[in-house]
Order: structure tokens, then sequence, then C-alpha cells
């Protein structure tokens, strides 16, 4: 996976559901730790990093996994160009229109705390 510069050995174990998305369990547990080197690449810590705050804050789903098709989007230089509260708030409020179209309360996906800040409102 050339985005996080790990070897394919490594790439595989943190793919899921047939390598269509990536486990955020496991993308923690191998990019938690930053090497304390002074000539290290830190970009694929970053992406590690913004990766795992989309699938557990911004855009969460139910799975605990996310798709790799995002990563070409958190590049340093480009990241800070997106809307990423609007991204969040659309996400919730889809989330809510799909638990209000079922008729009874299955699942929320969202940051419930920024759930509690918009009900407040």
């Amino acid at each position: 996976m050339e985005h996080f510069k790990i070897n394919e050995e490594k790439a595989e174990s943190l793919m899921m559901n047939s390598g269509n998305s990536i486990d955020l369990s496991r993308l923690k547990f191998e990019f938690e730790m930053v090497p304390q080197e002074e000539d290290i690449d830190l970009e694929p810590y970053f992406k590690a990093y913004l990766l795992f705050l989309l699938g557990e804050f911004i855009h969460p789903n139910n799975s605990c996994s996310y798709s790799p098709m995002y990563l070409p989007l958190l590049g340093l230089n480009v990241v800070n160009h997106y809307a990423w509260g609007a991204a969040m708030l659309a996400n919730m409020e889809e989330s809510l229109e799909r638990v209000k179209k079922v008729g009874k309360f299955t699942s929320l996906c969202g940051f419930s705390y920024a759930f509690t800040v918009r009900s407040l409102k």
C-alpha cells in the first residue's frame, strides 16, 4: 500500500472484508508509535492518523473499518482544503434520516458529542 509505505504483507494484515476496507484497530496498532529517528518520513503516520480520525469521528460507520479510497485525499498539502465539518454534519443527518425511515432505533453513526451539541441548538 503505497500511501502508508509498507510492504504487501503488512498491507494485507490491515485489510478486512476481502481487501475492500482497512481495519481501524489494526491501523491504529500499526501506526500509533512514531519512531523517534530524525530521518523518518512522517507522511504515512499522518495519513494513518487522519484515516483513523475519519473512520472514528468525522464519518464513522458500524463496521470499524474504512475504505482506502480516501487515502489520496489525505495528502499533507490538500487535506486542509476540505470541509470536514460539513462532511460530519451530512453524515450525522443521513444517519438520523436512516433511523427515522426504519422506524425503530437500530444504530446511529456519528460522533456522539457532536450529536449532543447539535441537538442542544
